[in-house]
């Protein structure tokens, strides 16, 4: 693998307001490291369905150089987003239609939810047909020139190493090109959990898929440096504000890339 490529997020907010820090990423001196701009589509404001194509077309032409993406994360998932599964899939389908996207990222639908205490089977078969869904939309992204992102994410806890390598057996089954996981840890052996994990699959993959390995929070933030030691090939920093906790400013990530991949 390369030297890790870095993804920075938009703030969020209103059409114009995203316009112009689009315009102010590409004029700041160091807009030449950035090679993803994440539109975190559940942070903006008051973009219909219909307008968004349009809008995602714009915001890329003000991204010279810059490859976009776009994410729309769930509540489930520690988005701001409050829908449900169908209308989570209706806007990702609006986003679709955009020409300017490179990237979209669909969440692996978490385990049957709870709330249908008692019924299980159909807990089942609920989430076997969303993922069977995703993984077709997924198909579809593809056909379409986009590199598809099939990502996980828990604000809570980091599973077991075993456990983790199931789920990126369940993002591989789901078509991403890319895989993701971003989780919460406890204790320092939950970050040494994940970059293991993520290495471990990585050196299995026989489909060399790339990977995107976060531990978030203090605690995690040196797994946003580690991907020469984990596989992870990207990492998300900030330049204006974080979209999560323990993101590194971009001058700080660059600096640290810069000693530890050489």
């Amino acid at each position: 693998m390369g030297r890790t490529k870095i993804c920075i997020p938009l703030k969020g907010g209103r059409e114009e307001e995203l316009l112009r820090e689009a315009e102010a990423l590409s004029a700041h001196p160091l807009s030449p490291l950035i090679s993803i701009v994440e539109f975190r589509d559940d942070l903006s404001a008051g973009i219909s369905d219909e307008a968004l194509p349009d809008f995602l077309h714009s915001l890329s032409e003000r991204l010279p150089g810059k490859s976009l993406l776009f994410t729309l994360r769930s509540a489930a998932q520690g988005g701001a987003f409050p829908g449900d599964f169908e209308a989570y899939l209706l806007r990702n389908e609006a986003a679709l239609k955009a020409e300017g996207i490179s990237l979209i990222d669909l969440e692996l639908p978490r385990d049957a939810r709870k709330e249908e205490k008692g019924r299980e089977r159909q807990q089942e078969e609920t989430e076997s047909s969303r993922r069977e869904r995703i993984r077709l939309f997924l198909e579809r992204a593809k056909a379409r020139g986009l590199r598809a992102i099939a990502s996980y994410h828990d604000f809570e806890k980091t599973e077991g190493r075993e456990k983790l390598l199931q789920i990126y057996r369940d993002l591989r089954a789901l078509g991403g090109d890319i895989l993701k996981l971003s989780l919460m840890p406890r204790k320092p052996e939950d970050v040494l959990s994940l970059l293991s994990a993520c290495r471990a699959f990585r050196e299995e993959d026989r489909e060399r898929h790339e990977y995107i390995a976060v531990s978030m929070g203090q605690l995690g933030r040196f797994s946003r440096i580690a991907g020469q030691l984990s596989g992870s090939d990207y990492s998300f920093a900030s330049l204006f504000a974080p979209s999560a906790p323990g993101q590194w400013r971009l001058e700080e990530m660059e600096s640290m890339l810069s000693l530890l991949e050489r």
